[in-house]
């Protein structure tokens, strides 16, 4: 699952990282509670299994104390809301003097746990443990001293009542009661001789004192008596705690992770109801110093409170106990994690609840990958695959032979999956989803180093990286070939940033990079020393990084830089997996599941002042607003370049393309930018026409034509005209012109705005008037009936119309300046012609004709010759014994259109037509004498 980040600028991160990035606790932390204590009605401190967290706002968050705490504190105190305690296992003591921010270890002199740890009114602190240690300091902890006169045994509770009362419980039901601070002590059975965990009271006279099997009782120190209470739980009790002033109210904690609560004095208890999610116990309890809020604190970071005197409660933090060391996500509330004990868990809510689907051995999870939701592998320190198809909720044990730790996975298909592990072992389950292997021991991988994780750019070319630097490239999954890495650390993880770039991080802060398929890999600079266990991009740019004691890094550039970033917390961070460019999840030791929300700024700036319209020239924009701590100011030009003043309010531009342009600038930080403030700027040149004129070139003397030039901008359009008249839209890109004059004219235009003038654009235009008459028409004046041939003079580009007045018909030539006539009647008529161009029809030149058959030869014969087959399918013969008599044979269409023609031999007497179209034809046998005509018709 790969991501996209914006590109942002990486000079901004070290400033940003204080304000744009924030990492959320989803779990508590998988470590045990032991130890809470109010300094103040909103401040408090919880101490436990290495770690102390503070509240400052009432107990609604915690942050973890940035000091790395390697000690199990078992009890905390304050004398005021500077000084504190904490004590713990094996005789550890740190004391504080600011508030809890840093601590400092002090020399108990003893190594027995110590349980317990309070202040008198009188600045002495008591320390109580094991083997009957009792230890006092006057000095808030830096130095200590045993008390020697206590009873030999194990405490286990302790209070302090008034300046100088001291009770003390613990094995064998005892109470040991103090009332000069331990000068002299006086030692009470209860009513049982079972171990004795908690006291607690605020008024010497009624104090309860609990242990194990549920006992409790009320000790009176006036008169040394004790009270028996109706039992109610056979559980440990392990913490009791009295309302700071009303003593009938009374909170208790069990081992077994029950609460319970009395409002009349310990006359009877009632169950805390705080939900189906229990704690496995509880250890410690306590009302906040005005009594507002009642806390019990107990294992895996449980936290249960009540805010309203114990009507409700709710469970604002809760752990689980558990090292996650993988994960693989699938969106961004859908989670998947391994832990080092088998532990495996599924969220669908962005980790706010766990589901817990452990694998059926206690082996650490190594890595996990999942194909989707449901479908997915995981692998184990033992050798040992397990596969899953609906997310943990049953598991199938794949047995590799190999009894190395596996640990890295990558699923090429959902029946393909490949691992790798120790001592250079690689194998591949070709087909069978893992059903059955084929191992690859060192002599393929070349290694016998440890191959720590697997990944593919395609189904085809896989890589891996391992212990001493070691990267592998394969082309068929089964022969490896090794790459140099530039570094001989440990290569822990790598994943894949797009179709051919990857990533892979180390021990010592190392970092490689490759973008050619993972043929080549170049060292990047982190810039830290710690071990680096997990990397992820989202998209090319945008990655983060996870480590050693809480180490968190991230990248805007690809992983070419890196910042370091604060998580607030020093556990180590095992993986890391980004969903949005803002957003990510890490995981690690002891519980530990953040959340990280990147925030970018809010608000738009102010109004952009600066020229709206611009030749291409510099011009200077600003905003009134200034850059702030955390963020800066980012410009950004369309049309032009910034020449100074990035990051700042002003900025000068050089506008270099005309057209559209814009000046946009926004407040931007580590995690993106707030909205955007901009102005458009209308850019101009000097204008330049590459495009010529559109419009007629021929045109027609007198009348109106449009033309055109390209619409380019808001420019003002100048024409010239030679010849003719502009009658309309002078200045506009199209206008209206009428040619005045005839012969070779020209139009012109040029563009103008305030930046400069274009060079012209000339337009030829040829302008014409209607054609003069023909010429005298050539031809026979006086013809017999008979077939003739009349001409004028061929003028280029002009069409001829012929018109007979009446007594014949025009057999070829319409529109050329040569025509055939057949005479059909005797009389006189009238032949005439005219020319035609683009300008329409001249004036007629005319020939009076006068037919008559005396002028004729002799009658021609039309019996002596026959045309057959008549009618005909396309092929005829034309024959006669006087056809040589004749020059030529023509074949005339209804429309006077010529078919076919032959010039006849003197000596023929037929000849053969074919492939003649449908129709009524005539054929003309022509000759000295005149024509003879005879119909035909193909069908």
């Amino acid at each position: 699952m790969k991501k996209p980040l914006l590109a942002f600028l990486f000079f901004l991160l070290e400033s940003t990282i204080g304000f744009s990035q924030t990492w959320t606790r989803m779990q508590s932390w998988g470590l045990d509670f032991e130890g809470i204590h109010w300094l103040t009605d909103q401040k408090a401190i919880i101490v436990g299994e290495n770690i102390i967290i503070r509240t400052s706002n009432g107990g609604n968050s915690w942050t973890e104390s940035t000091q790395e705490i390697n000690d199990w504190l078992l009890d905390v105190s304050f004398f005021d809301e500077s000084r504190g305690i904490a004590v713990g296992k094996g005789g550890q003591i740190l004391f504080t003097e600011n508030g809890g921010e840093t601590w400092v270890n002090s020399n108990s002199g003893v190594s027995e746990n110590l349980n317990q740890i309070k202040f008198s009114t009188e600045n002495i602190a008591f320390a109580a443990g094991e083997n009957g240690i009792l230890l006092t300091s006057s000095d808030f902890g830096k130095n200590w001293s045993p008390i020697t006169s206590v009873p030999g045994f194990s405490f286990y509770g302790m209070s302090i009542v008034g300046p100088n009362t001291l009770f003390l419980v613990g094995s064998e039901g005892k109470l040991v009661l103090s009332t000069n601070l331990g000068s002299t002590w006086n030692t009470f059975q209860t009513s049982t001789t079972d171990t004795l965990l908690s006291v607690s009271g605020t008024n010497p006279e009624q104090m309860f004192v609990a242990g194990k099997n549920g006992f409790i009782e009320k000790f009176n120190a006036s008169n040394t008596t004790f009270s028996p209470i109706q039992s109610f739980t056979s559980s440990d009790i392990s913490t009791i705690s009295i309302h700071p002033t009303n003593p009938n109210h009374i909170i208790l904690g069990t081992k077994d992770g029950k609460g319970f609560q009395s409002k009349n004095g310990g006359v009877d208890f009632s169950s805390i109801n705080y939900g189906t999610n229990l704690a496995s116990k509880f250890n410690s309890s306590t009302f906040s110093v005005d009594g507002s809020q009642i806390v019990l604190v107990g294992s895996a970071g449980y936290i249960v409170k009540s805010t309203n005197q114990g009507n409700s409660w709710s469970v604002p933090f809760a752990g689980v106990k558990a090292d996650f060391i993988t994960m693989d996500l699938e969106s961004a509330t859908y989670l998947l994690l391994g832990g080092r004990a088998g532990e495996f868990f599924v969220t669908t809510n962005g980790a706010t609840t766990l589901i817990p689907r452990p694998i059926p051995e206690v082996e650490s999870i190594h890595s996990l990958e999942f194909w989707n939701t449901n479908y997915g592998f995981v692998t184990s320190s033992s050798g040992v695959v397990y596969r899953t198809s609906n997310a943990g909720q049953g598991w199938t044990k794949l047995q590799i032979p190999t009894t190395n730790a596996i640990k890295g996975v990558h699923i090429f298909l959902p029946e393909f999956p490949y691992v790798v592990g120790d001592a250079g072992t690689i194998a591949r389950s070709s087909g069978s989803s893992g059903n059955s292997w084929e191992v690859f021991g060192s002599n393929v991988s070349q290694t016998s180093e440890s191959i720590n994780d697997i990944s593919a750019f395609d189904l085809q070319t896989a890589y891996a990286v391992g212990d001493g630097g070691k990267i592998l490239w394969s082309n068929n999954g089964s022969i490896w070939e090794t790459i140099p890495s530039q570094t001989t650390e440990n290569l822990n993880y790598t994943t894949r940033i797009n179709g051919t770039t990857a990533y892979a991080v180390g021990d010592k802060g190392t970092a490689l990079k490759t973008t050619d398929l993972g043929r080549t890999w170049s060292l990047q600079n982190t810039g830290i020393a710690e071990n680096i266990y997990g990397v992820d991009f989202f998209g090319d740019n945008f990655g983060m990084a996870v480590g050693e004691k809480g180490l968190a890094l991230a990248t805007t550039d690809g992983g070419i830089t890196w910042t370091k970033l604060a998580t607030g917390t020093t556990r180590d961070l095992y993986a890391v997996m980004a969903f949005t460019e803002n957003g990510a999840f890490a995981v690690g030791d002891e519980g530990t599941i953040i959340k990280y929300n990147c925030n970018p700024p809010t608000g738009r700036l102010s109004t952009i002042s600066g020229p709206s319209q611009s030749c291409l020239s510099n011009q200077v924009y600003q905003i009134s607003d200034l850059p702030e701590d955390g963020s800066s100011l980012i410009w950004r030009v369309d049309g032009g370049q910034i020449v100074k003043g990035q990051g700042t309010n002003q900025i000068e531009v050089q506008w270099t393309l005309p057209g559209k342009g814009g000046v946009f600038v926004n407040r931007s930080n580590f995690c993106g930018a707030g909205e955007t403030s901009f102005l458009e700027v209308a850019i101009g040149d000097i204008p330049s026409l590459e495009e010529g004129i559109e419009g007629e070139g021929t045109v027609c003397q007198g009348e109106s034509y449009s033309y055109k030039a390209p619409i380019i901008g808001n420019f003002i359009y100048t024409w010239n005209i030679q010849g003719g008249t502009i009658i309309s839209d002078e200045n506009q890109a199209e206008i209206e012109v009428i040619w005045d004059t005839e012969g070779l004219q020209s139009l012109s235009v040029r563009l103008d705005n305030e930046c400069g003038n274009s060079t012209s654009k000339v337009f030829p235009v040829q302008v014409i008037t209607s054609p003069e008459a023909p010429s005298p028409i050539i031809g026979e004046s006086t013809p017999a009936l008979s077939t003739q041939t009349y001409s004028t003079v061929n003028s280029p580009r002009l069409n001829y119309q012929w018109t007979l007045s009446s007594g014949g018909r025009i057999l070829s030539g319409q529109g050329t300046a040569q025509i055939q006539v057949i005479w059909e009647q005797e009389g006189n008529h009238t032949l005439s012609v005219k020319a035609q161009n683009a300008c329409d029809f001249g004036p007629s030149t005319t020939l009076n004709v006068l037919v008559d058959i005396i002028t004729s030869l002799e009658p021609l014969d039309n019996s002596n010759w026959k045309v057959y087959p008549n009618p005909s399918t396309g092929s005829i013969t034309v024959a006669g014994k006087s056809l040589g008599n004749f020059e030529e044979v023509v074949i005339i269409n209804s429309l006077g259109q010529i078919l076919d023609s032959r010039k006849i031999r003197s000596n023929e007497t037929s000849l053969t037509f074919d492939n003649l179209p449908q129709g009524v034809h005539l054929v003309h046998l022509q000759g000295r004498q005149g024509i003879i005509t005879k119909k035909l018709w193909v069908r």
